[in-house]
């Protein structure tokens, strides 16, 4: 078990200052249909290790198709991000996947590429906590982060609603969340196709710079732009977030993207960099790159 102090002063009295975090990740199939669970509970309440113990907030998230390790890590993520939104000072990990706790621990390295940016999302995050402690316990003990991830699968709406419900306490005062946090939680948004948590996470007025010198403003017009370049391109257009780094109010990500114009595969990258502000994506710039032409066979 791993335990970290940072020395800094405790929470605001009156929010939940200790959570319990158990989290998991499921895929139905490597990679497949995936999701992430957790649930989060006082540990100043009574019995908080009882494995029934009622939670002051829940993860139940459909993730779109991914692998089993980047759901579990994921779930991590999605926890502490609510943890730190509920203005927990300590939190204690209890997970069963052996990776992301040996991962955490850095006696195990992150070698594949898709973990890296969520690898370092966490770790980012981990030292705003006053304490954190990440141990490995059995599946057994984890079956209520289970049974959300599993509930995320097959139903998602009531998922939603159950994320939606089941939150206790008072939350922080202003935004909580730094840069990368908010821009990797918009991307998970987007791969989710959760089109509410995307345009929670985007500012009303928010702005798009794109590389040709043209801007778009506001989600719904982004929304727009999105499914215009799908359609235009028989829903080939897309993107893989390669790396990402940030502070406080900016961070900056490489994209690999790919398209299909005239029977021709286009790959490129590009590097976007996102200004936060109140918690939300405030501003992008898009910078792309020469793009690869590559043969394709459409069907």
């Amino acid at each position: 078990m791993r335990s970290i102090h940072t020395g800094r002063e405790p929470a605001v009295p009156g929010r939940v200052e200790r959570l319990l975090i158990r989290a998991d990740g499921a895929a139905r199939g490597n990679p497949g249909p995936a999701s992430a669970g957790a649930v989060l509970i006082d540990l100043d309440q009574p019995s908080p290790y009882d494995t029934d113990a009622p939670p002051v907030a829940v993860v139940a998230r459909p993730l779109g198709i991914r692998t089993n390790n980047w759901a579990e890590w994921t779930a991590v993520v999605l926890a502490l991000e609510r943890a730190r939104s509920l203005g927990a000072s300590e939190v204690e990990l209890v997970l069963d996947s052996k990776l992301v706790v040996e991962q955490l621990m850095g006696r195990w390295r992150v070698k594949e590429p898709s973990l890296v940016p969520l690898h370092a999302r966490a770790t980012r995050m981990l030292p705003g906590f006053r304490a954190w402690t990440v141990r490995h316990e059995a599946r057994a003990s984890n079956r209520a982060a289970d049974a959300l991830a599993n509930l995320a699968l097959d139903d998602p709406l009531r998922a939603e609603a159950l994320e939606r419900a089941v939150t206790t306490g008072p939350r922080a005062d202003g935004p909580t969340d730094d840069a990368l946090a908010v821009v990797g939680a918009w991307f998970d948004a987007w791969a989710a196709a959760d089109l509410d948590r995307a345009r929670a996470l985007l500012a009303p007025d928010a702005i798009l710079h794109l590389p040709e010198g043209s801007d778009i403003q506001g989600f719904e017009a982004l929304l727009e732009w999105f499914a215009a370049r799908r359609a235009g391109s028989g829903a080939s257009f897309g993107y893989q977030v390669v790396s990402m780094l940030g502070g406080d109010e900016l961070a900056a990500a490489l994209l690999r993207l790919h398209d299909v114009r005239d029977g021709l595969r286009l790959e490129w990258e590009q590097v976007a960099v996102y200004r936060v502000a109140a918690g939300r994506v405030a501003e992008v710039w898009a910078m792309e790159s020469d793009a690869v032409e590559r043969p394709f066979q459409i069907g």
